[in-house]
């Protein structure tokens, strides 16, 4: 089986947990403004320091099919949540057939490797869960309902049981309605449509806070 493109309207969140940033013995693990993996991907992706560390969150996700962990770096302004980065490690549990699979219609390349390149605007945004409210909270920020996201996403082993995704989100104002120009799967049906422009905008945000190094 495999997984939807879309996702990240799936994602469900455990309970935050604190981070001290050392080097333990898990998979990945934070390193101040930089997460460091291991394995399954080898990799360090440094975070801008305009946006500061939040908090991780870890979950059972899929309907108990994948596990994922997600570390949050932030830019709060005024009480409110500006902009986001998410680095996220997601990996299927024993006993599951289900596999990452996405189509290469747009392939960046981040590193050394390639990801499938995809913008979305949401009118409740999925990624804002009540433990990542909680958090911000704790820290004087409040999201709004709807955001607009841009990610890269990539499988990381030859079985495809594990993948890593790239999330920049930035909250917006209002209703969000499906943009002119957002084609099938988040990707823009020409460069200068609205949503064309947008997916520039976010794709010049993203890049300008994180460097990433296999």
């Amino acid at each position: 089986m495999t997984k939807s493109l879309t996702a990240i309207a799936f994602l469900a969140f455990a309970p935050a947990c604190a981070s001290t940033g050392a080097a333990t013995d898990k998979p990945h693990f934070r390193q101040g403004q930089t997460i460091v993996s291991r394995a399954d991907p080898a990799i360090r992706v440094s975070v801008d320091r305009q946006l500061q560390f939040l908090g991780e969150t870890d979950a059972v996700v899929m309907n108990g099919h994948a596990t994922m962990h997600q570390y949050w770096f932030v830019e709060i302004e005024g009480g409110q949540l500006e902009r986001a980065v998410i680095v996220h490690f997601e990996h299927m549990n024993e006993g599951s057939d289900f596999t990452f699979e996405y189509p290469t219609f747009r392939m960046e390349t981040l590193g050394a490797q390639s990801y499938l390149h995809q913008s979305f605007s949401a009118p409740t945004c999925p990624l804002f869960s009540a433990e990542v409210r909680a958090m911000l909270a704790a820290r004087g920020g409040t999201p709004r309902q709807a955001c607009i996201i841009t990610r890269y996403v990539r499988a990381v082993t030859e079985d495809k049981r594990a993948e890593i995704i790239f999330f920049y989100v930035e909250p917006v104002d209002g209703a969000v309605e499906e943009p002119e120009g957002m084609g099938s799967g988040g990707i823009p049906t020409g460069a200068d449509t609205p949503w064309g422009q947008e997916d520039a905008r976010l794709t010049q945000a993203f890049r300008s806070l994180v460097h990433v190094e296999d």
